[in-house]
C-alpha cells in the first residue's frame, strides 16, 4: 500500500470481534496515556483488503498487543493467528491479555502461538476489569522502551537551575501520567494510581502537576482507600451516636487492622454515614454499619436489603448477605449497649473472619 493511508499508531491490537468490548476499554485507556493504538473494527478503511491493511498496520506498530479468550481459542481458523504470525516474523515485541483463559490453557490448546509469543508474559484480565491492568500495560511497554507520544525522561539538569518552557516534552508525558493517576485516584484504584506516582517520582521527585499546591511526594503520603479491599466501618454522624457507636467503631477497626496488612490495602477506616453518603464513589467499598436505623442512615438504606443472621437476638441484630457476595453488613441493637453486644457477637461468631476472607480473597490464620 504505497503512501500509506493507514493512521499509524504505537500499538496494534489483534483480537477476535465478540472481545470488541475489551478491546475498546484497552485502546481508550492507553490513548488517555498519551499511546496510539490500531484495531479493525474502528480503523479500518472501506475498499482496502484486510490483509493489506492489517500487514501494514503490524508492520507501522512498535508492539503488537494480543487479546486472547476462549472464543478465541474456540475459533477454528482465527484471523488473530495470521496476524500473530506477522507480528513475529516481524520480530514485534508482545504483551498478550488473556481473558477467561489462563496461560496454561492456552500452551495446551494452541501450541503454536504460544511459541510465537514466545517469552513474553502475559496478564490476566482480573474481576475488576480492564482498568485494573492498565498501569502494568504501560509500565511494561516503557520497559520495552515504547514511551507516550512527546515524552523523555527529565534530567537532573532541570533542578540545577535549568529553565524550562511550561509543558514542554518531557513534561508532556508526566502530565498525561498523571492525569492517568488521578482517574485511578478518583475511582478509588490506589495501588495502580500509586504505581503511576511512584514512576513520576522516580523520574521527578519534585514534581507538581498545574494547578496542584502538592508536589507527587507529598500526595503519596496520603492516605486513601481501596474501593476491593479497605473497609469503612460507618456510624452516625450526631452526637449520640458518636459517643456511644464511635467507641464500638473504634475497636472493630483496631481489630480488622489487626488482621491485615496496610500495604495490601487490607485495612479500616471509621467514618460517618453523612460523609459517606456525600461522597457516592465511597458506597463501592466494603462497609460495616454500626447503630441503628434511627441514628445511621446507613443502617437505614440497607437494613431491608439485608437478612438477619441466626445468630441474632431479639433486641441484637446481625444482618449481611455475605454468602450472595454482598460487602455490606449492619450492626444494630435497640439501645447503645445491645449495639455494643451486636459487633461483639459479629467478631466472636466467626463473621468477622469470613467476611474479611471474602474482602481480602484469603484465608485468615484462626487464633
Amino acid at each position: 500500500m504505497s503512501n500509506s493511508r493507514l493512521r499509524k499508531a504505537d500499538i496494534f491490537v489483534s483480537y477476535v470481534e465478540k472481545n470488541s468490548d475489551v478491546v475498546k476499554q484497552l485502546a481508550e485507556g492507553l490513548e488517555k496515556a498519551g499511546y496510539t493504538t490500531w484495531y479493525y473494527e474502528r480503523d479500518a478503511l472501506p475498499g482496502v483488503t484486510y490483509l493489506t491493511q492489517v500487514r501494514e498496520a503490524i508492520d507501522q506498530a512498535r508492539v503488537v498487543l494480543v487479546v486472547i479468550s476462549q472464543d478465541f481459542l474456540r475459533a477454528r481458523a482465527s484471523h488473530t493467528t495470521n496476524e500473530v504470525v506477522r507480528a513475529y516474523e516481524q520480530g514485534k515485541p508482545f504483551i498478550p491479555v488473556l481473558r477467561d483463559i489462563t496461560h496454561a490453557e492456552l500452551q495446551e490448546r494452541k501450541p503454536d502461538l504460544a511459541q510465537c509469543l514466545g517469552a513474553a508474559v502475559s496478564i490476566r484480565i482480573p474481576p475488576e476489569g480492564v482498568l485494573a491492568i492498565l498501569p502494568r500495560i504501560e509500565r511494561g511497554l516503557l520497559e520495552l522502551g515504547v514511551r507516550p507520544a512527546g515524552s523523555q525522561e527529565i534530567t537532573s539538569a532541570s533542578h540545577a537551575g535549568q529553565d524550562s518552557m511550561a509543558h514542554s516534552p518531557a513534561e508532556a508525558g508526566l502530565v498525561v501520567a498523571f492525569a492517568r493517576a488521578m482517574e485511578y485516584w478518583k475511582h478509588l484504584q490506589i495501588p495502580e494510581a500509586r504505581d503511576l506516582l511512584c514512576d513520576i517520582h522516580g523520574i521527578d521527585p519534585l514534581y507538581k502537576h498545574p494547578g496542584w499546591t502538592v508536589n507527587v511526594g507529598e500526595l503519596l503520603r496520603e492516605r486513601r482507600p481501596d474501593w476491593r479491599k479497605s473497609i469503612l466501618i460507618v456510624v452516625g454522624a450526631m452526637i449520640l451516636p458518636q459517643i456511644h457507636d464511635g467507641e464500638d467503631a473504634t475497636e472493630l477497626r483496631n481489630e480488622i487492622n489487626r488482621k491485615g496488612s496496610p500495604e495490601k490495602m487490607e485495612f479500616a477506616c471509621v467514618v460517618t454515614d453523612v460523609g459517606l453518603l456525600a461522597e457516592q464513589e465511597f458506597m463501592r467499598c466494603p462497609l460495616i454499619a454500626i447503630g441503628g436505623p434511627v441514628s445511621n442512615k446507613l443502617t437505614a438504606d440497607i437494613v431491608k436489603a439485608l437478612p438477619r443472621d441466626p445468630v441474632s437476638k431479639e433486641r441484637i441484630t446481625v444482618q449481611h448477605s455475605m454468602d450472595q457476595g454482598d460487602r455490606r453488613v449492619a450492626l444494630w441493637g435497640n439501645l447503645a449497649h445491645e449495639t455494643t453486644k451486636a459487633v461483639n457477637l459479629f467478631v466472636s461468631s466467626g463473621l468477622l473472619d469470613r467476611f474479611l476472607d471474602m474482602i481480602w480473597k484469603r484465608e485468615l490464620k484462626r487464633e
